[in-house]
């Protein structure tokens, strides 16, 4: 994927999980381009790209999200593949996204990480005790992540027994 200079975002090659942000089962192959569409009123700032999904972060600090979502890690209320851009509801104020690889992380313009998706311990059991949310606070913290956030839950929502 690329953002260009006119803030136009184009994408090409694999797109088994709707990474291209081009419809389900649209592989772009032999390079040939996709223009991703988006809302005409968002400008587009920057892209982010990460293990079969992408994101877009508009110049209002909005969030678009695509791609692979099993496990709600697009922010939005289902576990379905996001076949197109989508804009993530209550998402604002966001200035860069990293990923640890599957999950994104998104740092907004107040200082505060917020993260979405459905999370799991060393047991793999999914996380939901407000201890564990402790500990991933407690972790990024560890990394200078220099303020702490809200945990969404695997529908998008703040999570209200979590906020520190």
């Amino acid at each position: 994927m690329i953002l260009t200079s006119d803030r136009c975002v184009y994408g090409w090659g694999y797109n088994m999980y709707g990474q291209l942000g081009c419809g389900p089962d649209s592989d772009i192959r032999k390079g040939d381009t996709f223009r991703v569409n988006f809302n005409p009123y968002h400008e587009i700032k920057s892209i982010y790209c990460c293990a079969n999904s992408s994101f877009a972060i508009t110049s209002e600090g909005q969030v678009y999200s695509w791609g692979r979502n099993d496990c709600y890690n697009l922010g939005h209320n289902s576990s379905d593949n996001i076949w197109e851009p989508q804009l993530i509801e209550d998402m604002t104020g966001i200035k860069t996204i990293c990923s640890s690889g599957y999950f994104p992380y998104f740092l907004s313009n107040d200082g505060f990480i917020h993260f979405c998706g459905e999370y799991r311990n060393e047991d793999n059991e999914l996380v939901s005790e407000v201890n564990e949310y402790n500990r991933l606070y407690e972790e990024l913290y560890r990394l200078g992540s220099g303020g702490f956030g809200e945990v969404l839950t695997n529908y998008g929502n703040v999570c209200e027994k979590c906020k520190i």
